[in-house]
């Protein structure tokens, strides 16, 4: 029984295409939302609430044919002081899938009562949960500061989620009491707030961890579903390498349970009697496409999928490339779309992994890659990260503010090489919805997520049976000439067979009938609109605004299996009409979408310019602007220049490599004291192939170009990096080669290293070694770490990668002594800055490349002081039974000394010394060839 059957005044003549409002009278259903942000363009857009169903009992509505002649009716109404008008009061926390499903299975079935904020300065719990904004109809009523959530417009601080309106416990009608947007003098509206849907971009069974019954259950390709998914426990840092310990920042998924309630449950198909009114339902809506956005910085127009699975568990590239790989946090249902779909547990996919949740979005000293709220912040991020890659909604490329304009960003094209497949493909509507392992494979099934059915509603409220009941109603004209192409093989539905009756739904009813009726509304219209694409039944439907942003599940020929993402199915609901319609309406069927954008630059990245210390300035002495070499100011936002347009380009190629070393010296002498530097003109392909040839010297700017870090400015660092992480030669990482170039092309120790007291003496490239400080944490995959020294705290970090066990700590990821970086389950477990010798693999050759080749001297010497004598026997029997690296004795790497390490010493005090093959056998190894032990 419907609980509110309002009469609405239609307005309109004949013909009219205009939507027609509701009247402002009320009080309006409640209806609460809080998830998705990739869904945001369409839960905000009016049409996502135009009445299909007749949701309003007035006879008026789309699926009774009424929208062509009278204009689609609106549900939304006026919002006063006191009132909510119309038939529905959509309220949306904009909060990340996953994270409104952990509100829907903590609020979702008892209602929230409490303030906002409490009068002794507590929280209320829905609250304090991460969101990036939250709108009441359309309408903004939070902003979100520095992860700080503020009242804004029409909200209520009095109310839970600063929420403008309450409804009663009972009818769910709104009860609004007015704006009150400070706690002072805020009025609490009677009722509470129960969250009704949680729309994510994945099934709820993607959402949930299955925690692992043992550390090995945590593989970075876990299933959905399957013990071990979600459950990573690796925590991000912070810049300085320390962990974040806080819960809300760790890159574990959520599990069912709630607080102080029974424990939810999935519905059970097979068994349905079995749903109670714990069960979760999902109802499926739509594909959302996720895109892999680049910075025009990266010189990046494609990669493969292996290449995406390396770069988002660990980092970096296969290659051993260091670029940014940007992230959403744990709770994104963006985040879990894109993981999954590409073959990665959501919980490992945490690229740099460095900051917790956070909505950095320009460059200086706070920057962090990794984690961002929502959507915009890294759509934000990248357009400042010339480094970066990252991921958001495919169609925001050219909806809203549209991201693919040569001042924007681009899009990777895709190969599915992991499923065999040769081309690569971007998220353009054809590829989409072939969905095959020549098609574009990245997104979401994308759903509404509730505590019960809400096909279980009557027929009339658009639950079972609703199609057939409804089917004779609908007059079905013909499609008005000049409202939609014309080609009937698109749109014919004339013929279209009335719909088979549906099945009695006796599954448990959603506690709010008004949510049902809003899901039903949306996903009634879809099927409508795939059924008769065109017709005045679908026209300015929900339905038909769905399909242009997303894509109906029965326009894909294919699908993704649900226990097995990387299983491509057949979809036995594959519509060939609705294909057509996506491939020819969708906002993915946008020219942007067909190729790369070569000609394009991107915009100058933005610097923080407020917060920081007195006196700050970044290192071209400016905060405000940048400078070229001409010595113009360069604003931030507009449009760069084509001399900058790869990031690490200083020789004027257009390409980023090792041939840049002596120039990027050069800038940094500029920066530093020394003479000005010359930047040389653009060479190589003209603008429309993706080169810069022509562009002038005088456009360079270092802070630009040069900026590898994140931190607005050109430092030593900034050189650091390039030798660590950027320097490829043939394809590949070669970090030796990159640390030797920055020391030739300053003629000596560049990075000022010293080394231990051994008595040797630096030569070029030495610092090659210097990977680890004893003051800070190790950030792998996003910046190197180095205290200028060379010492122990280094040869115990070599070890560490590649050892079994290192003090007593089992090693998950490597257990062979070999850390090898083509191994991604191994790679996920290592720092390839520990790879001295340039092979991608960290073992004892990169110890002894430390020891013997940088500091000059020999296994054992833990004293470090040139020689192995009696001094070196005497710390070793001293921390005998310790937990303790190279200067308490540990020779061998394990991390304890034992009396095999005092032993080896002893075996070698005295004039034969130590050499590979002593080494080797005392570490249980074989030497294979002349460079050392395998």
């Amino acid at each position: 029984m419907k609980i509110q059957k309002n009469l609405l005044a239609i307005v309109g003549v004949a013909g009219s295409l205009a939507p027609v409002a509701a009247l402002a009278q009320g009080p309006a259903s409640l209806v609460n939302i809080s998830g998705a942000t990739l869904q945001q363009n369409f839960i905000n857009n009016a049409g996502s609430v135009n009445d299909f169903i007749d949701v309003n009992f007035d006879g008026l509505s789309g699926g009774l044919g009424t929208a062509l002649l009278l204009g689609a009716q609106n549900l939304r109404g006026t919002i006063t002081s006191t009132t909510v008008g119309g038939t529905l009061g959509v309220s949306y926390r904009i909060s990340g899938s996953v994270q409104g499903v952990v509100d829907l299975v903590n609020h979702g079935r008892v209602f929230n009562t409490q303030p906002a904020l409490n009068p002794d300065g507590t929280t209320n719990t829905l609250s304090i949960n991460p969101i990036v904004a939250a709108t009441f109809n359309g309408s903004s009523f939070v902003s979100i500061v520095s992860n700080v959530a503020t009242a804004t417009g029409i909200a209520n601080v009095a109310n839970p989620a600063f929420n403008p309106a309450r409804s009663d416990t009972t009818s769910f009608l709104t009860n609004r009491t007015g704006t009150f947007t400070s706690i002072a003098g805020a009025v609490a509206s009677p009722g509470g707030v129960l969250i009704d849907i949680a729309p994510s971009d994945v099934p709820s069974s993607w959402v949930f961890r299955v925690d692992a019954p043992a550390p090995t259950s945590r593989t970075w390709d876990t299933n959905p579903a399957t013990p071990g998914y979600g459950d990573n426990l690796r925590l991000p840092t912070d810049v300085n390498g320390n962990p974040i310990a806080s819960a809300t920042n760790a890159n574990r998924l959520p599990n069912l349970l709630a607080p102080g309630q029974p424990a939810a449950n999935f519905f059970n198909p097979s068994n349905p009697a079995s749903a109670n009114e714990n069960t979760i339902f999902d109802t499926p809506t739509a594909w959302a496409p996720v895109g892999l956005f680049t910075n025009y910085g990266t010189g990046r127009t494609q990669i493969q999928m292996t290449e995406v699975q390396h770069i988002y568990t660990t980092g970096r590239l296969p290659s051993g490339e260091n670029l940014a790989a940007l992230t959403r946090g744990a709770t994104s249902g963006t985040r879990n779309a894109f993981n999954n779909s590409t073959g990665v547990d959501p919980s490992f996919g945490v690229g740099d992994n460095i900051g917790g949740v956070n909505t950095v979005r320009t460059l200086g000293p706070t920057y962090v890659p990794s984690n961002k709220s929502g959507s915009g912040d890294i759509e934000a991020a990248l357009l400042n990260t010339r480094l970066g890659i990252g991921y958001t909604g495919a169609e925001r490329g050219t909806t809203g503010s549209p991201l693919l304009t040569p001042t924007g960003l681009e899009l990777l094209a895709v190969q599915n090489n992991h499923l065999g497949g040769t081309g690569f493909h971007r998220p353009e509507s054809q590829l989409v919805t072939r969905y095959d392992n020549e098609g574009y494979l990245v997104g979401g099934p994308a759903v509404f997520i509730t505590f019960g059915d809400p096909r279980a509603e009557a027929a009339l409220d658009g639950g079972a049976d609703w199609p057939a009941q409804n089917w004779d109603r609908d007059t079905r004209p013909l499609r008005p000439a000049g409202l939609l192409p014309t080609d009937p093989t698109f749109f014919d539905f004339k013929d279209a067979v009335r719909p088979a009756t549906e099945p009695a739904n006796t599954n448990p009813q959603m506690r709010n009938q008004a949510g049902a009726e809003y899901i039903n509304n949306i996903t009634r219209s879809a099927e409508a609109f795939l059924v008769l694409p065109g017709g005045s039944n679908t026209a300015f439907q929900p339905g038909e605004l769905l399909s242009q942003l997303f894509v109906a599940p029965q326009g894909l020929v294919n699908l993704p299996s649900l226990a097995d993402p990387q299983v491509i199915t057949a979809n036995s609901g594959f519509s060939s009409a609705v294909q057509s319609f996506v491939n020819s309406f969708n906002a993915l069927s946008d020219p942007a979408y067909d190729a790369f954008n070569l000609s394009g630059i991107g915009p100058v990245p933005t610097r923080l310019t407020t917060g920081l210390p007195a006196g700050f300035t970044y290192s071209d002495g400016l905060v405000a602007s940048y400078v070229n070499e001409a010595g113009i100011n360069v604003s931030y936002g507009t449009a760069l220049t084509l001399r900058n347009k790869i990031s690490g380009d200083f020789n004027g190629d257009g390409l980023r490599t090792g041939a840049d070393i002596p120039g990027m010296v050069a800038a940094w002498r500029e920066r530093n004291g020394g003479p000005n530097w010359v930047a040389p003109n653009g060479t190589g392909l003209p603008q429309s192939q993706g080169g810069i040839a022509g562009a002038p010297g005088s456009d360079f700017v270092i802070e630009i170009v040069g900026d590898f870090n994140g931190d607005g400015s050109f430092t030593a660092l900034d050189i650091r990096y390039f030798a660590d992480g950027l320097n490829l030669v043939n394809g590949q990482l070669d970090r030796p080669a990159g640390f030797l170039a920055v020391d030739n092309a300053f003629g000596g120790n560049f990075f000022g290293t010293a080394l231990a007291g051994t008595g040797a003496s630096y030569e070029n490239g030495d610092s090659r070694g210097d990977i680890a400080s004893g003051s800070r944490g190790n950030t792998p995959g996003f910046a190197p770490t180095a205290d200028l020294v060379i010492n122990a705290t280094d040869i115990d970090y070599v070890y560490r990668q590649f050892s079994p066990s290192f003090g007593g700590v089992a090693n998950l990821f490597v257990t062979d002594n070999q850390a090898n970086w083509a191994n991604i389950d191994e790679a996920i477990g290592f720092d390839l800055s520990a790879d001295l010798t340039g092979d991608l693999i960290v073992d004892i050759n990169d110890v002894n490349d430390l020891i013997s080749n940088i500091l000059e001297t020999s296994i054992g010497d833990v004293n470090l002081d040139g020689v192995v004598n009696n001094d070196d026997l005497s710390i070793a029997e001293g921390n005998v039974g310790t937990n303790g690296g190279w200067a308490a004795g540990d020779t061998n790497g394990d991390g304890v000394v034992t009396q095999a390490d005092v032993d080896f010493i002893t075996s070698i005090v005295g004039p034969a010394g130590c050499t590979v093959a002593d080494v080797a056998d005392f570490l249980g190894l074989t030497v294979v060839d002349g460079s050392g032990p395998d």
